[in-house]
């Protein structure tokens, strides 16, 4: 059975991507400065809201999101959410975990 995890490792194989992912991740880390990513009520990413702050932001990370949201079965809510150590190189990402 394949996870999460090992999704992750072989859709964001190279440093290109894993900066890009780094990338994201960080614009979703930093939505309580610059404005929530959610809807009123709802729990998650809202793609509306996080496309139209790419485009203004990030606009080569469009294309990006939509290749995760469309091409892979990763949940992207999970790939923002998730603590995830994420090296530059190719070793792999992994959980973090906290105790």
């Amino acid at each position: 059975m394949t996870t999460f995890i090992d999704h992750v490792n072989a859709h964001f194989a190279t440093p290109a991507s894993r900066t890009k992912l780094l990338t994201l991740r960080s614009l979703w880390a930093s939505q309580g400065r610059s404005g929530s990513l959610s809807e009123r009520g709802e729990f998650g990413v809202s793609m509306s809201l996080l496309t139209e702050r790419l485009k203004a932001r990030e606009p080569h990370l469009v294309p990006f999101v939509e290749a995760i949201v469309g091409d892979t079965p990763i949940n992207l809510d999970a790939l923002l959410k998730e603590r995830l150590s994420i090296p530059l190189g190719r070793g792999l990402i992994k959980h973090v975990l906290t105790h």
